[in-house]
């Protein structure tokens, strides 16, 4: 269920005070008119807005007022009965009576102020998925918080572009000339800047600091914080030294706090996705905050992937996973053999830098495995190769960031005066495209994820070779004592049968596929090419071989 701690929604909001009331109302910043435009009044009124709460006015004096904010906080603020009734878990609604504000998580600073409810959502249907985590299907109870942020000045929007994945806030913008279309879209980043302007590599003012949660457990938690530093090195090239930090969490400290980037723990009944979310101005695409989320049963994932693997190892303990020893605890990890621990541990420290980067701002690239592990913003699956006739792990995941992720973090953050901005970020693609580094829509064959090497030929006669190899040993054996046979096919069978799965699903794209380009006026890319047949014919016999 997409119910996860952290899980973040941002909006303008604007007190309306009239009479006995306050009115909360939700402004609508997708179409607007420049500030000081004549036509920005005309907009405001031409597009709804939400009315969130109607708040009784208490007392008033000297021009101010007090109201009961309750009704702004006892409802379903998150939208959760919308989202259980279309997973199919029920008519669940909002339970006023088994609702109640939450005083531990309710404090006020002097830019923020943080109010935490403890709510209860209530059926007499409830779905499997919420029975099997709830004590009692028919009332589910959770808790939803709300922080209140003045609203930030004097931040610069930078304009997106289409050929690079920065994430992007989108809007209609009205004063626009009416020979362009009303379409406007601006990046979101965090405000990173220079404490010396002069120097060409600087300390920033302020960093981009990421606090872990004191629940990671031990060593992952080293990792997670590694992987998240290796995007350093891109931020050195847009200028800034240290620019991101990654420190653990004191125990006190609010993991709900808006002003905290926080990495949280989410301990799960079954295996998840992680992700990083961010609080952005939906005004500029600011980024003011941001709570992610680390799946706990990810780790487990990948030691199985080794299970399966292992019986294709030589026997000579060679070709296996090596980290970086800024990864590895003194001792072991639950037990597990070094060669696993390295694999799980640099996988941990990968899946951060992907879920961080998106806290900084990056969207994925799919394509980014034809320019050799060129993005943390891929999805990998392990690369699992073959040296002499046996499997070689000792590439399974990449170690650094790559060179698109560079470009991204130049495009996103390098300082650039407003009236060479423009320029300065053609220049930023040109050099991308020079390098031949590849981003493509995801209406393109090469925008596939789980896939690995520059063709899907190549990596479709790995991945079945590969999976010859691991086949071949699968039986009893591979057991611990006291297991049931049973056992055999989860994990450990069915990740050696289907290990081509991505593979097929990558090549798959390529017949009759047509290859298209992001590419804007006075660019040399063909918009769109035909993959060239002999590529498209290689393939099919490949598919044809799998079956």
């Amino acid at each position: 269920l997409p119910l996860d701690r952290g899980i973040l929604r941002s909006s303008v909001i604007q007190f309306q005070w009239g009479g006995a009331k306050v009115l909360v109302m939700e402004q609508n910043t997708a179409y607007r008119a420049s500030e000081g435009s004549e036509r920005a009044a005309n907009v405001a009124q031409s597009f709804p807005t939400s009315l969130l709460a109607v708040l009784p006015v208490e007392t008033e004096v000297g021009g101010k007022v007090i109201v009961d904010a309750t009704p702004l906080f006892m409802r379903d603020a998150a939208g959760v009965e919308g989202q259980l009734q279309r997973a199919g878990q029920g008519n669940f609604r909002f339970d006023a009576p088994r609702s109640a504000f939450h005083p531990p998580r309710m404090k006020a600073f002097p830019l923020n102020t943080e109010i935490e409810t403890l709510v209860t959502f209530s059926a007499d249907n409830p779905g499997p998925l919420v029975r099997n985590v709830t004590p009692d299907g028919r009332h589910l109870t959770m808790r939803i918080h709300h922080s209140f942020l003045k609203p930030p000045e004097d931040y610069a929007p930078r304009l997106a572009d289409p050929r690079i994945g920065v994430s992007t806030l989108r809007f209609q913008d009205f004063s626009l000339p009416v020979s362009e279309r009303p379409k406007a879209a601006w990046i979101t980043r965090w405000r990173l800047e220079k404490a010396d302007p002069a120097a060409a590599l600087s300390e920033p003012k302020t960093p981009i600091v990421f606090y872990f949660d004191p629940a990671i457990p031990a060593p992952r938690h080293e990792a997670m914080k590694a992987g998240t530093l290796w995007w350093n090195t891109a931020f050195e090239k847009a200028g800034f030294r240290n620019a991101v930090g990654a420190v653990d969490a004191p125990a006190d400290m609010d993991p709900m706090d808006i002003r905290y980037a926080y990495v949280l723990w989410i301990e799960r009944d079954e295996r998840g996705f992680s992700s990083g979310g961010t609080y952005r101005d939906p005004r500029t695409g600011e980024i003011l905050g941001s709570k992610t989320r680390m799946d706990s049963h990810r780790i487990r994932t990948v030691a199985n992937y080794f299970d399966a693997y292992s019986g294709g190892l030589p026997a000579d303990g060679t070709g296996v996973t090596v980290a970086d020893p800024s990864l590895l605890p003194p001792g072991g990890l639950d037990g597990m053999p070094p060669a696993q621990r390295d694999m799980v541990l640099l996988r941990q420290a990968l899946l951060t830098a992907h879920e961080l980067g998106h806290a900084l701002g990056f969207g994925h690239n799919f394509a980014s495995s034809l320019n050799e592990r060129a993005s943390v913003m891929e999805y990998p699956t392990p690369r699992v190769a073959i040296r002499n006739g046996r499997l070689d792990l000792s590439e399974s995941f990449q170690k650094a960031i790559g060179a698109y992720d560079d470009y991204m973090v130049r495009y996103a953050y390098t300082p650039f005066t407003p009236e060479n901005e423009r320029a300065g970020l053609n220049g930023v693609i040109a050099e991308m495209r020079q390098d031949g580094v590849i981003y493509v829509p995801p209406t393109d064959p090469r925008w596939t994820w789980y896939d690995d090497r520059a063709t899907p030929t190549e990596y479709l006669t790995e991945t079945l070779a590969a999976r010859d190899i691991m086949l071949a040993p699968c039986g009893r054996g591979m057991l611990p004592p006291g297991e049931p046979v049973g056992a055999l096919r989860a994990p450990r069978l069915w990740m050696a049968y289907l290990h081509h799965r991505w593979a097929l699903e990558a090549g798959q794209g390529y017949v009759g596929g047509l290859y298209q380009n992001i590419v804007v006026p006075g660019e040399d890319l063909p918009p769109t090419e035909f993959v060239p047949g002999a590529l498209q014919s290689e393939v099919l016999g490949l598919l044809l071989d799998s079956l």
